[in-house]
């Protein structure tokens, strides 16, 4: 009986490989190896750990393959912006370039605005004062008047006391009588006539009178504007209206063609913001205030389009003789330079100062952009 519980005792543990006893223990797999069996699962215990290290470099690789792609695909999104940025960074180095002329435009626009104001009071005032002087001149008259009525009353006073201190001295009754009966029929002055001095009544003036009726800045704005819907579509501008239009005054030019017959308006030029110049389908420039007032009108070779000012001269194309002309200061009309085989139409002044032209129409927009029409497209 104690032999039996002695060698249930002592049943050896068997190798994972050969089931003979064992002598070690792999703790990195978990095993039991005998000693034949130890190189043999150390040969395959590399062989594993070599396999699990290509596979996870197959992933690694995979990854960074992946990685990569994406970092690819974010790049060429990020790079498809680049040339409308480019594009937008042009502009801005444009605007800034230009914005010491836009800025003096506007000064010059409310310096002619003063002057304006200055004209219309100095023309105010030359009108009190001419009403003034008029009203002197009035009152001088007046006043010589009374005053010579008066030296003619009080010279008969003084000519009835005489004859008075004569007859009281000499006492004859026949004179005395008939002298009695004249001096009663003398009468005295009992009203006449005062007349006060002009006064200038200057009226109270608001405090905002001048930003309500002279003209003020308006802050500067900013605007949010889509890049990607430029992206997406490149034939859609970033720019967009910034300020509804509104019409401010209406002339009746009453321009009409060629023949009599049409009442046509092609372009127009305005002159310091004072006045305009209006072309229509015939040959003749037209010159109207901005009240509708007409001032003069001068003939041009062809029809009065494409009107622009350039150094305070008007400036229109001339297609039959392909050249742009102006009208000089004796209202004559002078021819700046020829096109040579290209028919001019568009014309228009940059804020910087230079004269563009081109075969359509053309012109430039508050923001400083150059902006032309495209007649195939009718864009």
């Amino acid at each position: 009986m104690a032999s039996e519980a002695t060698v249930q005792g002592q049943e050896a543990v068997q190798c994972i490989l050969c089931h003979n006893p064992v002598s070690f223990f792999c703790r990195r797999c978990g095993v039991n190896l005998c000693d034949p069996c130890v190189p043999v699962h150390l040969r395959a215990h590399d062989q594993k750990m070599v396999m699990t290290l290509l596979h996870e470099i197959s992933e690694l690789r995979e990854k960074i393959e992946e990685l990569l792609t994406a970092i690819t695909e974010e790049n060429e999104r990020l790079q498809s912006s680049r040339p409308n940025l480019e594009t937008l960074q042009q502009h801005t180095v444009k605007r800034l370039s230009s914005l010491s002329s836009f800025y003096q435009q506007k000064k010059d626009e409310v310096t002619t605005r003063g002057e304006e104001w200055h004209n219309q009071v100095d023309v105010y005032v030359r009108k009190l004062h001419q009403e003034l002087d008029d009203l002197e001149r009035e009152k001088f008259a007046k006043l010589h008047k009374q005053k010579v009525e008066f030296d003619e009353m009080i010279k008969k006073l003084d000519e009835m006391n005489k004859k008075s201190m004569i007859l009281q001295k000499s006492k004859n009754v026949l004179e005395l009588q008939v002298f009695k009966s004249v001096i009663e029929k003398q009468e005295t002055t009992k009203e006449f006539s005062q007349y006060t001095l002009p006064a200038f009544h200057a009226l109270e003036t608001e405090n905002n009178i001048l930003e309500k009726n002279f003209g003020h800045i308006e802050n500067m704005q900013e605007f949010k504007l889509s890049l990607s819907e430029t992206i997406r579509n490149p034939d859609v501008s970033v720019l967009m209206l910034l300020e509804n239009p509104m019409v401010s005054f209406t002339i009746d030019t009453g321009i009409p063609d060629e023949n009599g017959e049409n009442t046509r308006l092609y372009d127009i030029a305005i002159i310091d913001g004072k006045k305009i110049w209006v072309g229509g389908s015939g040959k003749l420039l037209h010159l109207f205030d901005l009240h509708g007032n007409f001032h003069q009108s001068l003939t041009v070779p062809c029809a009065g389009s494409y009107l622009r000012m350039y150094k305070e001269r008007v400036v229109f194309r001339d297609f039959k003789e392909k050249a742009l002309k102006k009208i000089s200061e004796d209202d004559s009309v002078v021819t700046m330079f020829t096109t040579g085989d290209w028919t001019p139409y568009g014309i228009t002044v940059s804020a910087s100062g230079d004269l563009l032209v081109c075969l359509w129409y053309i012109t430039e927009n508050i923001n400083g952009d150059i902006v032309v029409t495209d007649f195939q497209k009718n864009k």
